[in-house]
């Protein structure tokens, strides 16, 4: 399988091997390689911010059909930040 990813996903990607999160679940012998489990981990992070982009952006969608137009402005701003 080949998988293309964007200047946005490489800068993700290089974000998350400088991170803390990554320090914290690496061995120290690993601090300083990148292995198949980085690419793993990332991936599993990205999938989870984009699900809860999805949640986020449900919920201003059903505030606005509920008539909460100010508070659906705000959770569309929201989700444009994640």
């Amino acid at each position: 399988m080949i998988t293309f990813y964007t200047e946005e996903d490489l800068t993700s990607f290089g974000n998350y091997l400088l991170s803390k999160t990554r320090k914290d679940r690496t061995s120290e012998v690993n601090h300083d390689k990148v292995t198949h489990a980085d690419a793993a981990n990332w991936r599993d992070e990205i999938g989870q911010s984009e699900q809860l982009k999805a949640e986020v952006f449900t919920l201003a969608n059903k505030l606005a059909l509920a008539g909460e137009g100010d508070a659906a402005v705000a959770m569309h701003m929201i989700h444009n930040r994640l």
